[in-house]
């Protein structure tokens, strides 16, 4: 499981499309806000008031990006 920073600094070493800082607020306002941001909702757990995100929703959200990316992906994903 990733701390949100954690899970900021992945996403921004897969994806080059925003800085830590940036993915951070993404993924802070991701569970309330997915479908005003793209789309994709990543699977996460809320432990003790903290959001965490696995490993194998921050792969899913990383390869359907990078497949976007391609035009491999249309709509929107829920």
């Amino acid at each position: 499981m990733y701390s949100i920073w954690n899970a900021a600094l992945l996403l921004t070493a897969e994806l080059n499309k925003r800085t830590t800082k940036q993915w951070w607020s993404y993924l802070k306002h991701n569970p309330r806000k997915w479908q005003e941001q793209d789309g994709f909702l990543i699977n996460y757990h809320l432990i003790d008031g903290e959001l965490f995100y696995t490993k194998a929703g921050l792969k899913a959200f990383i390869n359907a990006h990078k497949q976007e990316t391609k035009g491999e992906v249309h709509g929107r994903f829920k």
